[in-house]
């Protein structure tokens, strides 16, 4: 037994990452699949799994990496939701092993490290909610980054780690690689050692350099900067908002802003170690970098991951007040005690969540592994059959179009397939109406209640499509316009 519980305590990160995957399964699994990001993030990676290009067959506007690897999953294990599900789970246990790993670099205790990430997860596991998704892997990288940053600063090939780290970020997702170059720029200037971030930035250079040369060959080039560049303006002008369940979550997130600036003076000037104070700074520098998430859509989804960071920092800093205070004898009967309520209650919660879901899940099509609501899986299969048949061309112009590119394995709609405004390149919401102008022989279907759209579907489209073509009836949800030819 005793042998057993050393072999345990020596495996610890094994042992963390089957807990924190057992107490993710419900938030990534028991989710009903609707008009959301999980949808066309799979539409598109199912795409580059049946042989298209991303940017030439998709109006992709993130950096690459997380569609490459999602289409490697799809590609061994099968293109359906259950494994794109499952490519959520990883990167979410991931994210929050890496949470653990950073507190116990932080010389905090492994139970207590344990403690901090299970509230941490009960605070922002919400995200899994999400789906796969290429924040959540560009976060990964910023946190792994944040580790090597907190470890030996003597290591010889930092340098050539930090600018991998930066690469990983920018091909997972630019607007944070923005963050975690200001992050590094920031704290390189606090050491004074501005020639570690010229070795740093050129590692990252070269990468991205080979990077774009593998585009240039594939004549993919001025797509992939049209739409993740050129779109830009367009993005942050449309797209600007605060969601209305902000609140809340607003309110604790700008609470844990100040406390941990706060903490962070109260340390400094108590604290001699060099060590520690570098660790405080560290820790400061990447939280309030990696908030450049919140830009320009400020919901509770990019408010929770961007504020992961943030939270390790504010579990420091009061463990690092609070924690010498108490007795050691009471440390220990309060980190067991703690750690065995929030885990049984959030495992019970997820395995019930997760039963659910097995008693709900689609078992056949494209959607295996999902749980879609029956009226939607009804209204799916009719407006299908009555694409299928119709003899003239039919576009989907919603949200919900990805349903019907995925239903009847229709992969060549481009951007109808997601006309987002700011998803549409350099020639924005004007390109996407002058292609509109040009169809001939086709029938457009709008959502009758244009309130269960995403905001950011392009409303000049809409208004164009309603005033300038034929109103000729309805079909479920859906009404019908047809081309004046």
């Amino acid at each position: 037994m005793k042998k057993a519980i050393q072999s345990l305590k020596k495996h610890d990160i094994l042992l963390i990452t089957m807990l924190i995957a057992i107490i993710l399964l419900s938030n990534v699994f028991n989710i009903f699949l609707t008009n959301n990001d999980e949808l066309i993030n799979f539409l598109n990676t199912y795409k580059m799994a049946n042989g298209l290009t991303i940017y030439k067959d998709t109006n992709v506007i993130i950096t690459p990496l997380f569609f490459y690897i999602g289409k490697i999953f799809l590609g061994i294990l099968g293109s359906n939701f259950l494994v794109y599900r499952v490519y959520n789970l990883i990167l979410m246990t991931i994210l929050y092993v890496l949470c653990y790993k950073i507190l116990k670099t932080l010389k905090i205790t492994k139970q207590a490290s344990l403690l901090y990430t299970l509230l941490i997860m009960l605070f922002t596991s919400e995200i899994a909610q999400a789906g796969a998704n290429y924040n959540v892997l560009a976060y990964i990288f910023f946190e792994l980054g944040l580790l090597f940053n907190l470890k030996n600063e003597e290591d010889r090939h930092k340098n050539i780690f930090q600018g991998i780290i930066l690469f990983l970020v920018f091909i997972s997702n630019q607007k944070l690689a923005a963050g975690y170059l200001l992050a590094m720029t920031v704290f390189q200037i606090y050491n004074k050692n501005i020639k570690a971030l010229i070795k740093q930035l050129f590692i990252a250079g070269i990468l991205t350099t080979f990077f774009l040369l593998h585009l240039l060959i594939q004549n993919n080039l001025y797509n992939f900067i049209n739409y993740t560049m050129l779109g830009i303006s367009e993005f942050r002008n449309e797209n600007t908002v605060f969601s209305k369940n902000i609140l809340l979550p607003g309110s604790i997130f700008i609470f844990f802003t100040i406390i941990t600036i706060l903490l962070y003076n109260v340390i400094i000037k108590i604290e001699k170690s060099k060590k520690v104070r570098k660790e405080l700074t560290i820790l400061l520098i990447f939280s309030l970098c990696s908030l450049i998430l919140l830009v320009p859509i400020f919901n509770v989804y990019h408010l929770k991951l961007a504020c992961i960071c943030l939270l390790i920092n504010v579990a420091y800093d009061l463990h690092y007040l609070v924690y010498p205070i108490i007795e050691k004898k009471m440390q220990k009967i309060i980190l067991k005690v703690a750690i065995l309520i929030i885990s049984i209650y959030m495992i019970i919660i997820s395995t019930l969540g997760f039963y659910n879901y097995i008693k709900q899940m689609q078992t056949t099509s494209i959607f295996y592994g999902s749980i879609i609501e029956e009226q939607l899986q009804k209204e799916i299969e009719t407006v299908s059959q009555y694409i299928k048949n119709n003899n003239k061309d039919t576009i989907v112009f919603s949200t919900y179009a990805p349903f019907y590119s995925l239903t009847l394995n229709d992969l060549d709609n481009n951007v109808y397939d997601w006309p987002f405004k700011g998803n549409l390149g350099k020639d924005g919401e004007k390109g996407l109406l002058e292609k509109i102008k040009k169809l001939k022989n086709t029938q457009i279907l709008l959502l009758s209640d244009e309130k269960n759209e995403i905001f950011q579907i392009s409303d000049k489209s809409i208004t164009y499509i309603k005033e300038n073509m034929k109103y000729i009836g309805k079909i479920e949800n859906f009404d019908i316009y047809q081309t004046i030819d």
